[in-house]
């Protein structure tokens, strides 16, 4: 199985929790699909796992049901709608006006929110996505004969902050990545988080230390082994505190929160008086002093913190609003496995 095989079954392994999401990934799939049309529909895939998963999904989408599957040569599979009543109903659903001949534009209003633009990605790689395996030169595309849909897609990953390069094949329009970082992105973004990290074995040793504690980080800034590092907010008075010229940073695709909570458990013997620390914690008095005194940035909108804390503790509407959020459901439930692959693939010497 070639691994753009392999990524696209385990992108058929993700389990569409939100109908929005699974409007959106069928979006992506229908527009990259071999046909999208006022007459038909058809997918056409060689891969098992995505033909199982398209009939599921065009009827969680649009209550639509796959009318037709074709065995062809290559073990290739052609998934059909041809009924004007359901092409109706898809073409109402994702924006589209029946009365008018069919153009491929990208409507963002199926696509507001950023669950949903990654299940419309998923969706494209799936319909016309294919990427190198680690044991090639880094490649990946998107293809289409549609050029404007091309731009439009373009668009919408540069406002993601994810960069693709274009390209035209003949009469065939490319979104392309030839660099690893790039591709690991846009992976990462899709959910194929274990391809992903399948590419990162080409740059594995460029990675000096793995580190648990933050003073093995000053020990290595001290020692000149590394210069630059992933690092928490909370540790950075270690760094600065030990003498060594170092400035936070933040990624320009911004940085992701880890917030510290407090909270009444669930049926401790003193509620009340629980409570009522909760809210002493988070009172201006206190949170006047919290970024002193723990390195963790307010969260009483009423508190005040030194400008120099400013410079790497999220504090105010735009730090705050720039801030990424983990989904720890999703996290939760494929930790495991990440892990395993991470341990084999990247961290093993």
């Amino acid at each position: 199985m070639s691994f753009s095989a392999q990524t696209k079954t385990e992108l058929c392994a993700i389990p569409v929790s939100r109908d929005c999401c699974a409007v959106a990934e069928a979006y992506g799939l229908l527009l990259f699909a071999h046909t999208f049309s006022h007459t038909e529909i058809a997918v056409v895939t060689a891969n098992e796992a995505l033909a199982k998963r398209v009939p599921p999904l065009l009827t969680r989408a649009f209550s639509a049901s796959v009318q037709s599957q074709e065995k062809g040569a290559g073990g290739r599979v052609t998934l059909k709608i041809t009924e004007e009543k359901q092409l109706r109903r898809i073409f109402s659903k994702l924006g589209y006006d029946w009365q008018y001949h069919m153009t491929y534009h990208l409507n963002r209003n199926i696509i507001e929110d950023d669950c949903c633009r990654a299940a419309f990605l998923r969706g494209v790689f799936l319909a016309a996505g294919t990427v190198a395996g680690p044991d090639k030169k880094i490649h990946m595309e998107l293809a289409t004969s549609h050029h404007a849909l091309c731009r439009e897609v373009m668009s919408l990953l540069l406002d993601m902050n994810v960069n693709p390069k274009f390209a035209m094949r003949k009469t065939v329009s490319l979104l392309y990545w030839k660099d690893e970082a790039g591709a690991e992105d846009f992976l990462t973004l899709i959910g194929a988080q274990h391809a992903a990290m399948e590419l990162m074995q080409e740059k594995k040793d460029n990675i000096d230390l793995w580190y648990s504690t933050s003073s093995d980080v000053v020990n290595a800034f001290t020692t000149g082994e590394a210069n630059i590092a992933v690092f928490m907010d909370i540790n950075m008075p270690s760094l600065t505190d030990s003498g060594l010229n170092m400035v936070w940073v933040d990624a320009a695709e911004g940085s992701f929160s880890a917030p510290a909570t407090a909270n009444v458990v669930k049926n401790c013997k003193n509620p009340e008086l629980a409570q009522l620390f909760v809210e002493y914690l988070i009172s201006k008095d206190t949170q006047d002093k919290i970024a002193e005194v723990m390195n963790e940035a307010p969260v009483n909108k009423n508190a005040t913190m030194d400008d120099s804390l400013k410079t790497y503790l999220a504090f105010g509407d735009e730090s705050m609003n720039a801030l990424k959020e983990f989904d720890e459901a999703y996290i939760t439930a494929n930790k495991e496995a990440w892990i395993d692959t991470f341990q084999r693939t990247v961290a093993v010497q």
